[in-house]
């Protein structure tokens, strides 16, 4: 909400942190006050877990919240959609509703189950992590430590733990601060139906083409049964794009928190900086660790303007991913196409 008045502008300003494991898991008191400083989390009506608020300036109107790790976390990740925000903010569920209607689910779903979906709807339901254990003890060497906010019906942003180690120790320099990737996920949509077959199948227009593009098996009046996969293709995996902005403190493409930020995205931004030694051999290791998580596309990012550096960083990232690898320049664009799934032509 933005406060204005002939003397001053007001626009308060919400902070989240990623806060890493207590570094006693032992310590109960530690654990106990390490993210809700601002009162207890608490579930959200709409899945997913509505973080706990402190202050950090009551005049300047500024606010905090600790996030657990996914793993720590009850509900398995957080709800930072509009709605949710309307409710941390005491707005009355009835004043919730959209001005339009949500593809995706029907009025009274769940995001956690998916459970109301709207079979009219292209949109499936958001695979999100189940829920944590509060005192559970993460090392972070064996897994990943990854927070996930759900933005939207069909859209979820996970931040990932970097230099946390593989089965060969630390990947990153003990003299590196800790960074962080980014794993932008798009809900998978529903596969084309053929209206005009399943018409002619017996399949009346309305809600039994719904159920059936939904996956469901309708009987038609004459007592057929008539199943999904004779007239619906399979669905549309959902785009996955990888931010790593920092790659630079990295020295092996096993790190588990690398790993999980990559693995599977069809789109991998990577920034590897420095001059021409550093930046090809932090390309290499971004190529290496791409061809072993299944990406579809790897591009380079915060290099120098010098045109030796930009292509000795491709070649090296080319090299060791296996297919060329682009670099970013001002303005340009990158289409995001799906990967192609196995028994695909």
């Amino acid at each position: 909400m933005l406060l204005l008045s002939d003397t001053f502008m007001a626009m308060p300003v919400h902070v989240h942190e990623f806060t890493p494991p207590p570094p006693s898991p032992a310590d109960a008191d530690a654990r106990g006050g390490w993210w809700d400083d601002g009162g207890a989390e608490r579930p959200s009506d709409d899945g997913g877990a509505l973080p706990a608020r402190a202050p950090l300036a009551r005049r300047a109107r500024l606010t905090l919240s600790r996030l657990r790790p996914d793993v720590l976390n009850p509900a398995g990740y957080y709800n930072l959609s509009p709605a949710a925000n309307a409710e941390a903010n005491g707005v009355p569920a009835a004043d919730r509703r959209p001005r339009f209607k949500i593809r995706g689910r029907a009025p009274g779903a769940t995001a956690a189950t998916g459970r109301g979906n709207d079979p009219r709807c292209d949109t499936r339901p958001l695979v999100l992590p189940s829920g944590g254990e509060v005192d559970a003890v993460i090392d972070p060497a064996t897994t990943p430590v990854t927070w996930t906010l759900r933005f939207a019906e069909d859209l979820a942003v996970r931040a990932v733990l970097l230099g946390g180690g593989g089965e060969d120790g630390p990947s990153s320099s003990s003299s590196t601060p800790p960074r962080l990737a980014f794993t932008v996920t798009e809900a998978d949509r529903a596969g084309r139906l053929d209206f005009e077959a399943a018409l002619a199948a017996g399949v009346p227009p309305g809600p039994a083409m719904g159920q059936l593009k939904a996956g469901l098996s309708v009987t038609t009046a004459d007592g057929t049964e008539v199943h999904p996969s004779s007239f619906v293709a399979p669905d549309v995996p959902g785009r996955v794009v990888a931010i790593v902005s920092d790659a630079t403190g990295l020295v092996s493409p096993a790190d588990v928190g690398l790993q999980a930020a990559v693995g599977g995205a069809d789109l991998v931004v990577a920034g590897v900086g420095g001059g021409a030694p550093t930046a090809a051999s932090v390309a290499g290791l971004v190529g290496e660790a791409a061809a072993a998580a299944g990406v579809g596309e790897v591009v380079l990012t915060r290099l120098p303007p010098a045109r030796a550096v930009r292509e000795g960083a491709a070649a090296a990232a080319g090299a060791t991913f296996g297919r060329p690898v682009r670099v970013a320049a001002d303005l340009a664009a990158f289409d995001i196409g799906r990967k192609v799934l196995e028994g695909e032509e």
